[in-house]
């Protein structure tokens, strides 16, 4: 019925108007394929009209449909005039080229998004953005750029006395870029100064029982664990992650029975873990 009435109005945004009711409707119904026809459709007769970019944008966003979502928000970044608009799109570009695996991508649209943000009066966490291009970086392989990245990070919040929280966090990875490109020395010093900060950076103790299972000193890489462990507000997947490292180093000491319990916590956080149920089931290394 709507779009019977669409094809009878020869004013656009008229007819635009109409077939994104269409749309909604059919969307409600679960009928998306055709709900995504008339949202479609509403835009080739609206293409100058951002309002009807922003309905098939939010469309892909509900339907939870990334590689599409891409390509409306590139299309939306080119129309949108005004510098918030740009870097909320960039920010989102990000996001989604990295759910994605494009991590160049996602570095890009950051980058691009600093560039536009420079002079701007934005409520932007700049240090975060920076951050994040440099744990893509790392995701890509890319630890020459991303040590770049955090070393100039590193020499300014360390003159921003208000941003701790930063600084632990930009010091930790910069341990993971000095530890990939096998400078442990370095790695190790930068993490102390980590420590130093008097922060439960509970990422920094994963990062810390890592580098000390690499190097078979069991005891204190069970001790990293466990101060991690101790940290509030642990993300469970974090936790999963620090328990492995503390199992593994409890299997470096021989208390089997100690990594056995340790291995029952990771199972009841994650049920399909592969290391804790081998190890279980006695098929498991536990340390290596």
């Amino acid at each position: 019925m709507l779009e019977r009435e669409a094809k009878a109005q020869k004013e656009p945004s008229a007819r635009g108007r109409l077939l994104v009711k269409a749309a909604e409707l059919y969307e409600k119904s679960g009928k998306s394929e055709v709900a995504e026809q008339n949202f479609k459709l509403a835009l080739a007769h609206n293409n100058a009209d951002v309002r009807y970019v922003d309905h098939l944008t939010a469309f892909y966003r509900r339907r939870r449909v990334p590689a599409k979502l891409l390509v409306m928000l590139r299309h939306r970044l080119v129309k949108s005039a005004d510098v918030p608009m740009q870097i909320a799109v960039l920010g989102e570009i990000a996001n989604v080229s990295e759910q994605l695996g494009d991590y160049v991508g996602a570095t890009r649209a950051l980058h691009d998004l600093l560039s536009r943000a420079q002079g701007q009066e934005l409520s932007l966490d700049r240090y975060a953005v920076r951050r994040n291009m440099a744990t893509l970086q790392i995701q890509q392989g890319a630890f020459a750029a991303a040590q770049e990245t955090l070393v100039e990070l590193c020499a300014e919040l360390r003159r921003d006395k208000a941003s701790v929280r930063h600084l632990g966090e930009a010091l930790t990875d910069l341990a993971v870029t000095h530890h990939a490109l096998g400078e442990d020395e370095k790695a190790w010093e930068v993490l102390r100064e980590a420590e130093e900060l008097s922060l439960a950076l509970a990422r920094m103790r994963l990062v810390q029982a890592g580098m000390h299972l690499e190097a078979r000193a069991f005891v204190q890489a069970a001790e990293s664990a466990e101060k991690g462990l101790g940290a509030e507000d642990l993300a469970p997947a974090l936790r999963v992650q620090l328990l492995d490292c503390l199992a593994r180093a409890l299997v470096g000491q021989s208390k089997t029975e100690e990594a056995r319990r340790v291995y029952g916590q990771i199972l009841e956080l994650a049920p399909q873990d592969p290391g804790a149920k081998a190890f279980l089931d006695g098929t498991g290394g536990g340390a290596s």
